[in-house]
């Protein structure tokens, strides 16, 4: 990922369900001012992706930062 400073950054995202992984070690940056589209077929992890994403899902692995801050941290509440 890049030097530039990312409004959300995923690192190693991922989720399992029961014995389903849906997401394996992903790794995202979206900079400041960027659009972004998800895409692919039912099923695939795009909505647990927003999820994670938004702190509505809580990932198994990984840690996602938004402006460089976890949505987890008492900062956010």
């Amino acid at each position: 990922m890049g030097e530039t400073a990312a409004a959300i950054r995923a690192v190693r995202l991922s989720k399992i369900f029961g014995s389903q992984v849906v997401l394996r070690d992903l790794d995202l940056e979206i900079a400041v001012g960027e659009s972004v589209a998800v895409t692919g077929a039912n099923g695939v992890g795009k909505t647990t992706l927003l999820g994670c994403l938004a702190s509505r899902i809580r990932p198994t692995g990984g840690e996602v930062r938004w402006f460089g801050d976890s949505p987890a941290s008492p900062s956010w509440s």
